[in-house]
C-alpha cells in the first residue's frame, strides 16, 4: 500500500474515531444507566484509552495536517481545533465555509455544552466567536496570517441548545502593504434573533502562525 493511501486511511479512521467519541460524550452526559452499568462501561472506556496511549505521535497536529493546505476550507487549516477540528473529539457540531469575503456557517450545541437550563454556556459561544474571527481574514486573502489582539463579545440573548445556529463574520484590513491589523465583526444567530455579537482586532504575526521551515521539517 502506498504512503498516500495509508495517510488517507489514517485520516479517515481518525475522523471517524473523533465522531464516535463525540457521540460517547453526548451519551455520557444524558445517560440514566444505573451505577453498576456505568462502572462496567467506564472500565471498557479506560481500556480503550490505554490502548490508544500505546502509540503516540509527537507532532503538534499528530500527523493530521493535510498538505498542501486547502485555504478554501477553514477546517483543513486547523485539524485539531477545539471548535472546527475534524479530528478533535471535543469539537462541537460546527461547520464553516468562505463565501465572497465572508466566513459563514452553522452550529448546533447539545447538553454537553449547557450553561443555564436549555442554553449554551457562554464560554462555548465565546470559543466559537474566537474561531470565527481567527479564520475571517482567510476569506479575503489566504496570505493573511494573524493572531488575536482583542476580542469583545456581547451576549444579547441566551443561545439555545438543539437548534440550528447561523454563524457569520467579515473583516476589513488597516495598513499599507501587508496589513498591520484586521478588524472583524460577526454574529451568532438563532433564526432572526442575534444571541452573540462579536468585535475583534487581529494583528499580523507571520512568525507565530507561519514559522520558517526547520531542518528536519516539523511533523504536523
Amino acid at each position: 500500500m502506498n504512503e498516500t493511501r495509508e495517510k488517507e486511511r489514517r485520516l479517515e479512521s481518525m475522523a471517524q474515531l473523533a465522531a464516535s467519541i463525540r457521540g460517547l460524550c453526548d451519551a455520557a452526559v444524558s445517560t440514566a444507566a444505573p451505577p453498576d452499568v456505568v462502572n462496567e462501561l467506564r472500565e471498557q472506556v479506560d481500556a480503550v484509552t490505554d490502548r490508544l496511549l500505546r502509540e503516540q505521535h509527537d507532532g503538534p497536529y499528530s500527523g493530521l495536517m493535510q498538505l498542501p493546505l486547502d485555504f478554501n476550507d477553514p477546517h483543513s487549516l486547523l485539524p485539531l481545533s477545539p471548535i472546527i477540528g475534524r479530528f478533535n473529539p471535543t469539537a462541537p457540531d460546527v461547520d464553516l465555509h468562505f463565501d465572497e469575503g465572508t466566513v459563514r456557517g452553522r452550529a448546533k450545541l447539545g447538553k454537553r455544552h449547557i450553561g443555564p437550563p436549555g442554553a449554551a454556556h457562554g464560554g462555548v459561544t465565546a470559543l466559537i466567536a474566537d474561531q470565527l474571527i481567527a479564520v475571517a481574514p482567510f476569506a479575503i486573502d489566504s496570505k493573511l496570517a494573524y493572531v488575536t489582539r482583542t476580542l469583545t463579545i456581547r451576549y444579547r440573548a441566551p443561545t439555545p441548545l438543539y437548534r440550528e445556529l447561523s454563524l457569520e463574520a467579515s473583516c476589513e484590513t488597516h495598513g499599507d502593504g501587508y496589513p498591520e491589523r484586521v478588524v472583524t465583526q460577526g454574529t451568532i444567530r438563532d433564526g432572526d434573533r442575534t444571541t452573540v455579537e462579536i468585535e475583534a482586532e487581529t494583528v499580523s504575526a507571520p512568525k507565530v502562525t507561519r514559522p520558517k521551515e526547520r531542518t528536519p521539517a516539523p511533523r504536523l
